[in-house]
């Protein structure tokens, strides 16, 4: 069994706040205080936001000497994924705030400890409960705020990159995973739906050219999945606090993959703040963006990539037939930009 927990030095830095009141668990104080490195005398169960994927808990911890802690704990044994995928997603969530963010003040969530344990069957990552609200398309400023935070990221890695890419823990972004997706959205759609196959087939054709495009940057770490829901906005700091979580598929790619995520669904006068941002934050941190006018190009090759990857798990996650129809003609008007 591994245990991992924050040193008792930084618990005694922690301000203690107040929570509300929680109800007694049968989590045992014992575990949970070596986890945290920490003698604890109550773990209580707080409202916890909803999950689809894994058991999610929201603790209140006490510790002996009066001082508190709010932890999130993400149970990766709890899963509707099976249960080799569910642990695969976990170790490189855990890499991910071990290993990339760890050290890099990014606002992301505090890493408290870790419980890997493979006999018994316990897999948790317990993690600085984090209030803010999910990002929104508007106010806008959440969004461009969002762009800078990749900028920051990228920054902050820039020439760490081979170092970071653990085979087996990061994905790949490659080339490869780029034409694997778009082969299987066509299978995925065409086992159900053979006319929205030959739409589909229209929309991908010469997409090896768009593919060789998308991967002639240099690759750095992306977090896989950079949409609204894994965006948390923290309003209660100056500046706001934005907070990614779920780094699941975290990958090594194109360093616009998160940006074409954050971009869906904006409109073209939106879009370009978002990549003024994301550049003018790069350029505070020292990190040189090329080709700056091709970015928005760039942005709508990956948007079709984003639609290939939603059709890719359309016929697994069983997407109704209107739903498959919407990102079909999605893929299509995206493609017909591109020409």
């Amino acid at each position: 069994m591994t245990h991992q927990g924050v040193p008792l030095r930084h618990l005694e830095a922690m301000e203690p706040f107040a929570v509300g009141q929680g109800r007694p668990t049968d989590m045992g104080c014992d575990e949970v205080g070596r986890c945290l490195g920490a003698e604890v005398t109550a773990v209580r169960d707080l409202p916890a936001p909803p999950s689809t994927s894994y058991a999610l808990r929201r603790l209140l911890v006490e510790f002996a000497d009066g001082r508190t802690l709010d932890v999130f704990l993400k149970e990766f044994d709890v899963s509707p994924h099976a249960p080799h995928v569910a642990l695969q997603r976990g170790a490189r969530e855990r890499y991910v705030y071990e290993k990339v963010l760890a050290g890099r003040h990014l606002g992301t969530p505090e890493l408290y400890g870790v419980v890997w344990d493979d006999r018994g069957g316990w897999h948790w990552l317990l993690l600085e409960f984090v209030e803010g609200h999910k990002l929104r398309r508007h106010p806008i400023v959440d969004r461009v705020a969002a762009a800078a935070w990749l900028a920051r990221l990228h920054a902050s890695i820039s020439g760490h990159e081979a170092d970071l890419a653990r085979p087996g823990l990061l994905l790949r972004y490659d080339d490869e995973y780029f034409r694997d997706t778009a082969e299987r959205a066509l299978r995925a759609v065409g086992s159900r739906f053979n006319a929205l196959r030959r739409r589909l087939e229209v929309a991908v054709a010469g997409y090896d050219d768009h593919i060789e495009k998308i991967c002639s940057a240099e690759p750095t770490v992306v977090h896989g999945s950079y949409r609204p829901k894994n965006v948390l906005v923290d309003t209660r700091r100056t500046p706001q606090r934005i907070c990614p979580i779920d780094w699941e598929l975290a990958a090594i790619g194109p360093p616009l993959h998160d940006l074409a995520f954050l971009a869906d669904g904006c409109d073209r006068p939106e879009v370009e703040l978002l990549c003024e941002s994301y550049v003018a934050q790069a350029a505070t941190c020292g990190l040189v963006i090329s080709g700056t006018g091709e970015i928005p190009l760039q942005l709508e090759r990956l948007r079709l990539h984003k639609a290939l990857r939603s059709l890719a798990r359309s016929a697994e996650w069983a997407y109704p037939e209107e739903i498959v129809t919407k990102i079909v003609a999605k893929a299509e008007t995206i493609r017909r930009g591109l020409d």
